[in-house]
C-alpha cells in the first residue's frame, strides 16, 4: 500500500501539503448585503390589482411567498433574494445557512388556511435586478439541490438556519449562472401564505441572513505536472513546503526539505514546525498525502 500510495504522489510530486484556515461570512446588515424583491401574478383581471404581472416589487419591506385569490381572482406570489457573495479563489463550502425572519404586513402574515405551506428554495441561473424583476421578466431557475422547508401558520415565525449548502456551493462552482435563490410554495393550491421581513426592512436583526463556513484549500505542489509525466525526472527525496496566508497568497517557501523517512510516513493531517536555530519559527498543520 505504501508504495502504491508513493508511486501516485510521485506523478504528481511525491508530496503535497494543504494549508487551511476555516473562516466565516455573515452577509446580513451590511449596506450592501443583498438585494431581494417578490414578483406577482393573477391568473384574472382585477381592476383594483391591474397588471400586477408588470408590476416591480422590489422596494417592499416585505417578502412575500403566496397562492391566494385577490377580489376573487387567483393568483401567485414569489421571492426572490440575491446575497452579494465575496469572490473567493478556490473556495471550498464547509457549510450555508440561510435564515429568513417572519413579518407581518397588516392582515398578510404565515398562513395554512387551505394546508400546509412548505416551500421550494431554489438557484436562481439567469441575472435579474431588483427594481426592474416582474413576474413577466422573472429568470429561470435550477432544480438541482433545491430542497424544501417545512412551513408553519404561527405569525412572525422565524425559518432560522436553513440549510442550503449544496445550493451555496453550486453558486461558487457556478458563479457565471447563478444569482441568489428562489422561494415559492411546493404546493400550488390557495390558501397559502408566507412573508419575511426583507433587506429594506427597519430592524436590521430580521433581514435575510446568510451565514456561510468556509476555507480555501489548495494543494500545494512544486511544479504542479500533468499525470502523464514521469516522475523520474524530479527528485524523489527533495521537497519544498510553500506557505500561504489564510486568503491564499503565497507568502513564503522553503526549497530543498528532505524527507528522512518517506516511506514511514502515512497519509493524513498533521501538526508541524518550522525550526530554524533549533527556535520554532512557525507552526501549524498540514494535510500530507
Amino acid at each position: 500500500m505504501i508504495q502504491k500510495t508513493y508511486f501516485l504522489l510521485a506523478v504528481t510530486f511525491l508530496f503535497s501539503i494543504q494549508v487551511f484556515s476555516q473562516k466565516k461570512i455573515t452577509l446580513q446588515s451590511q449596506t450592501n448585503a443583498g438585494n431581494d424583491a417578490f414578483v406577482w401574478k393573477l391568473y384574472g383581471s382585477s381592476e383594483r390589482f391591474q397588471n400586477v404581472q408588470n408590476r416591480n416589487f422590489g422596494d417592499r419591506k416585505y417578502l412575500k411567498v403566496v397562492y391566494w385569490t385577490w377580489d376573487g381572482n387567483p393568483g401567485e406570489v414569489q421571492t426572490f433574494i440575491k446575497f452579494n457573495l465575496p469572490e473567493i479563489e478556490n473556495i471550498n463550502i464547509i457549510s450555508a445557512k440561510l435564515s429568513l425572519f417572519g413579518a407581518t404586513d397588516g392582515n398578510e402574515k404565515h398562513s395554512q388556511l387551505s394546508g400546509e405551506n412548505d416551500f421550494v428554495i431554489s438557484r436562481v441561473i439567469q441575472d435579474w435586478n431588483e427594481n426592474e424583476i416582474t413576474w413577466e421578466n422573472k429568470p429561470s431557475i435550477s432544480n438541482q439541490n433545491n430542497i424544501i422547508v417545512q412551513g408553519s401558520d404561527s405569525a412572525n415565525y422565524d425559518f432560522i438556519d436553513i440549510d442550503v449548502t449544496k445550493i451555496v456551493a453550486d453558486m461558487y462552482s457556478d458563479s457565471e449562472n447563478s444569482f441568489g435563490f428562489n422561494i415559492s410554495l411546493k404546493t400550488a393550491q390557495y390558501y397559502r401564505m408566507l412573508v419575511f421581513a426583507s433587506f429594506d426592512f427597519e430592524n436590521i436583526s430580521k433581514r435575510p441572513k446568510l451565514e456561510i463556513v468556509y476555507d480555501s484549500n489548495k494543494i500545494r505542489a512544486e511544479n504542479k505536472q500533468k499525470n502523464n509525466k514521469k516522475s523520474e525526472n524530479y527528485s524523489k527525496d527533495n521537497f519544498t513546503l510553500i506557505i500561504y496566508d489564510n486568503e491564499g497568497n503565497e507568502i513564503d517557501r522553503i526549497e530543498n526539505i528532505n524527507i528522512k523517512n518517506k516511506n514511514e510516513t502515512k497519509s493524513g493531517i498533521y501538526n508541524f514546525n518550522l525550526i530554524k536555530d533549533k527556535n520554532v519559527k512557525a507552526s501549524g498543520k498540514a494535510i500530507v498525502y
